[in-house]
């Protein structure tokens, strides 16, 4: 479950995989999100479409910024009222995050040439062996080489998704009584975001659903059922799903679950409708998402 924290006029703070003081629960079926103005405007665009409009969080409204009372908003902040994706799923719902595509950066993030001794610097705190002879010579490398090598570190790249948060709870044989579900130990995201393989991507997988086949099939259909609808949707293919993820929602006594697409803060119009399949070359606008979808789907289904 998202951890909690008290506000001041009764509404409850949010932490979502990273997302520190980003949303505010305001009612029992929605919250707010402190967001910019990009994720807002594909939002509502979201809401047009008949096929993706189902698999998004339904947005609301805009909440006026003098309203907010979490981290203290900047000059390009936006907040939106959405649907609570949690909260049918009981007071300890197990939540995981999984990035897909194979980039998580835009085009015009990474096109500057310029070289940076800063970003080699963190480089090397991540992987001193990586640089190469040339590259330190020159005292720096670019953001797209930067950006690149982060995300061969995890599997965005090789697989087309990464896993970015989990939490998961047991049901225990009092929780009928009032005892709480038991929290499941899981990796921080700084350990998911150095996982590298298929095979450790499924130990994890297998321990947030407890090995449980019903629940595995039940997220193996929606999956397979987002898929079909994306591959057909024109609007899909008229957008980069550039650093959106799937989030994946079930409650502790394994009854029922959810996957939806969330984050789209570097959603962007395409110039031209993409395959969302073949790999990214600067310039072409592919994300690489149904690459990674369908990378996840061939995964679940043998665990």
């Amino acid at each position: 479950m998202p951890d909690e924290g008290s506000s001041s006029d009764g509404a409850v703070l949010l932490t979502v995989s990273g997302h520190t003081n980003s949303f505010w629960r305001v009612s029992d079926s929605e919250i707010w999100k402190l967001t910019d103005a990009p994720e807002r405007d594909m939002l509502v665009r979201l809401m047009e479409s008949p096929e993706l409009r189902q698999l998004v969080p339904t947005y609301v409204r805009d909440v006026p910024l003098e309203h907010w009372r979490g981290r203290e908003p900047d000059a390009a902040s936006v907040c939106v009222q959405l649907q609570d994706l949690t909260a049918s799923f009981g007071d300890s719902p197990c939540v995981m995050d999984i990035k897909l595509g194979v980039r998580t950066f835009l085009e015009d993030e990474v096109s500057n040439p310029k070289v940076r001794a800063d970003l080699l610097a963190k480089m090397d705190k991540l992987d001193s062996s990586e640089a190469t002879e040339s590259e330190r010579a020159s005292g720096g490398i670019t953001k797209l080489r930067y950006m690149q090598f982060r995300e061969r570190a995890s599997t965005s790249s090789s697989l087309g998704y990464r896993l970015e948060g989990l939490q998961a709870a047991r049901a225990g044989p009092g929780e009928a009584n009032g005892s709480a579900p038991a929290q499941v130990d899981m990796p921080s995201k700084e350990k998911l975001s150095k996982i590298n393989t298929e095979e450790a991507v499924e130990e994890l997988l297998r321990r947030f659903i407890m090995a449980d086949k019903p629940l595995k099939e039940q997220y193996l259909q929606r999956l397979k059922a987002i898929h079909a609808t994306l591959s057909s949707c024109q609007m899909f293919s008229e957008h980069q799903f550039i650093n959106t993820s799937l989030l994946f929602v079930h409650d502790a006594a394994w009854q029922r679950c959810g996957v939806w697409m969330i984050d789209f803060s570097k959603a962007r119009p395409a110039s031209r409708p993409l395959l969302h399949t073949i790999p990214w070359e600067l310039g072409n606008q592919e994300d690489g998402y149904l690459f990674g979808l369908s990378n996840l789907i061939r995964l679940w289904e043998r665990l």
